[in-house]
């Protein structure tokens, strides 16, 4: 079962460049970006975005924010 929240769900629209990175949180992966993620309107929350050959970036949302979210990816240097 789901757990319960206080409030509205609204939509959280995620990106990234490059695309195609996961999104991640709290453990659990939502899928690959362009990606659209229901949030508890009242709640603040974070995101990890990763990519291979990348590093990994989090995002932050707060109420009242904007919905739309986007990650400027670093590739990693090799040695």
């Amino acid at each position: 079962a789901a757990p319960e929240e206080d409030g509205a769900m609204i939509e959280l629209e995620l990106t990234s460049e490059p695309a195609a990175a996961w999104v991640i949180q709290d453990g659990v992966v939502y899928g690959k970006t362009p990606l659209t993620v229901p949030v508890a309107e009242g709640r603040a929350c974070e995101f990890l975005i990763k990519k291979d050959g990348h590093q990994p970036q989090r995002l932050r949302w707060k109420p009242g924010a904007s919905t739309t979210l986007s990650a400027a990816l670093v590739a990693e240097v090799k040695p």
